[in-house]
């Protein structure tokens, strides 16, 4: 319970830099295991927006990528998944090349006011 409130504690500290990590080991823990925790929590309250790209983030935590569970208990949600290995998503969102481009303009019409 201390090192939750200890991690929860640091989401104000915007005193956090790269040197943390050679200085402090425990604190840059927390510091990335809040940060990823941030990733995951995005992932799931942008799920009824973007299911397939929030269901690639949750993939790389190690869950199915299925409908996850609105979070009743956001300081667990943000501190779950200590010791979960993570898996390096493909890009989550492909590049639109010119060809593509040019095919959503006219699709979508992409017209620009006079003035």
């Amino acid at each position: 319970m201390r090192r939750r409130a200890l991690c929860l504690g640091r989401v104000g500290d915007i005193q956090t830099d790269w040197s943390e990590l050679r200085t402090d080991r425990a604190a840059a823990a927390c510091s990335t295991r809040l940060a990823l925790g941030l990733v995951r929590l995005g992932a799931v309250l942008a799920w009824s927006f973007v299911p397939q790209l929030a269901g690639q983030v949750l993939e790389a935590f190690g869950e199915d990528g299925a409908l996850p569970p609105w979070p009743s208990d956001v300081a667990q949600l943000l501190l779950s998944g200590t010791g979960v290995p993570l898996v390096r998503p493909e890009h989550l969102v492909r590049k639109i090349d010119a060809d593509t481009a040019a095919r959503l303009e006219g699709r979508f019409g992409g017209g620009r006011p006079a003035g």
